[in-house]
């Protein structure tokens, strides 16, 4: 029964979800020259394609033999950016990647390009104090 159960399911899942759950692909990966790979794990895709917000025209992925389609994109500017899916079409998430960009419905993905410098929402290594609760008594 408990089998029966799980293959229901995983008939269930787009193939293309099937697909990352067997072999994930690594994406994004950011490299030093601050350019970011792009690949979904898709082999039943005509077409996939990567949509960033810095371009009008998402680029084309192309598919290696196993059915990884992969791009690589940049350099991009020191920071946050958002990029989605194109797979036959349809607008997806990088189902790979946990950050997404939470709206009414989450329909892109986030990746964060480190700069040179820290960015305001880095944690850095600055003095740390002491923080003291005075109570005082009013009348």
């Amino acid at each position: 029964m408990r089998n029966s159960l799980v293959l229901l399911l995983l008939s269930l899942l787009p193939s293309t979800g099937l697909a990352q759950m067997i072999s994930p692909a690594l994406s994004p990966l950011v490299h030093g020259d601050r350019s970011i790979t792009f690949a979904l794990q898709a082999p039943e895709a005509d077409s996939v394609k990567v949509k960033t917000k810095l371009q009008e025209e998402p680029f084309a992925a192309v598919r290696d033999t196993s059915g990884l389609w992969s791009v690589t994109l940049g350099p991009f500017a020191a920071g946050i950016h958002f990029y989605s899916f194109e797979v036959n079409g349809v607008r997806t998430i990088d189902p790979q990647n946990r950050w997404i960009h939470l709206g009414l419905t989450p329909s892109t993905s986030v990746v964060v390009v480190p700069g040179d410098e820290p960015a305001f929402y880095e944690e850095r290594d600055v003095p740390r104090g002491t923080v003291h609760i005075h109570r005082h008594r009013s009348s």
